[in-house]
């Protein structure tokens, strides 16, 4: 996983704000729900503080390592647009992300 693609995903979901909260109350950089964060914490092995960017940014990268990046509705997008690489314009439109390829 490129730090790249997890920088896009960060970028749609949250715009980089460590205290985001999402409308369904989805938390932090990468918008976990409570659950997912506590069932990818304990599949990963170890206790982790959502409170931490620095923690969210490994999970999610062990997250999408094991082929669970499809949780992420912000990742699917991307991939549908072709739009997890390359150089990027990010706007929001309607609340939503939009990166589009330069």
């Amino acid at each position: 996983m490129s730090a790249d693609t997890l920088i896009r995903v960060a970028i749609c979901e949250s715009n980089f704000k460590r205290d985001a909260i999402g409308a369904a109350k989805e938390y932090g950089t990468f918008q976990y729900m409570r659950k997912t964060w506590e069932g990818f914490s304990k599949e990963y092995g170890k206790p982790m503080d959502i409170t931490r960017i620095e923690e969210q940014a490994e999970l999610t990268a062990w997250a999408f390592s094991r082929g669970y990046e499809g949780h992420w509705t912000t990742y699917r997008a991307l991939k549908a647009n072709d739009a997890l690489s390359g150089p990027f314009h990010h706007t929001k439109k309607d609340n939503d992300c939009v990166l589009k390829t330069i």
